[in-house]
This record gives structure tokens, C-alpha cells and sequence, in this order.
């Protein structure tokens, strides 16, 4: 008795190796996928730690420039203090001179006048 022809065989091999060459097809597309999307997971890993890297940069960055601008306006202010002090002594020693120079003004004036008042009885 006769099973299979040898038409049926060679069909049923076609077929067999179809289906393997199929599966084998399917399995690859599979795996590429899968590395694909581990991939892509790694890349958005590191574009998350590149970018949080580079934001921690900034703000420390900007932590750094905020903390010079301050020490510079802190020193700025006690420049501008210190020369404000020594304009304030300068202004106040002036003003003691020139009431002195003023309070002899006056007495000189007083002493003129009553001379001329002296002069005026004679």
C-alpha cells in the first residue's frame, strides 16, 4: 500500500520548509524587535541622564554666577560704604572750619562796628 506519491512527498517537504522557513522569519522579525526596543530604551536612559547631567550643570552654573554677583555687590556696597564714611568725615571737618572761619568773621564784624560807633561818639 502506498502512502504518499511522490508528488504529495515533495508538496509536503515545499510545505514543511515554508512553515520552518516562516517560523525562522517570524523569529528573526521578533528578535529584531526586541533589540530594537532595548535600544531605544538605552537611548531614552541616556537622553534622561544626559539631560538631567546637564541641568544639575546649570544649576550649579547659575548657583556659581549668583554666588560671585553677590560676593561682588556685597564688596561693592562695602566699598561704597567705607567711601561715603570718609565723604561724610571730609564734609563734617569742612563744616567745623568754615563755622569757625565764620564765628571770626562775625567777631571781627562786632569789633569794626563798635569801633565805628566808638569813632562816631568821639
Amino acid at each position: 500500500i502506498v502512502l504518499f506519491t511522490k508528488d504529495s512527498v515533495l508538496s509536503a517537504i515545499c510545505i514543511v520548509t515554508l512553515l520552518v522557513v516562516l517560523v525562522i522569519g517570524i523569529q528573526y522579525t521578533v528578535y529584531n524587535c526586541q533589540k530594537l526596543a532595548r535600544t531605544v530604551r538605552n537611548d531614552d536612559k541616556t537622553h534622561k541622564s544626559t539631560a538631567l547631567h546637564i541641568h544639575q550643570d546649570t544649576v550649579e552654573s547659575l548657583k556659581q554666577q549668583a554666588l560671585s554677583y553677590s560676593r561682588t555687590t556685597h564688596q561693592q556696597l562695602g566699598n561704597e560704604l567705607e567711601s561715603m564714611q570718609q565723604l561724610q568725615q571730609s564734609v563734617s571737618t569742612q563744616v567745623k572750619e568754615l563755622q569757625s572761619v565764620l564765628s571770626h568773621y562775625v567777631a571781627m564784624q562786632q569789633k569794626q562796628q563798635r569801633d565805628d560807633n566808638e569813632n562816631k561818639q568821639d
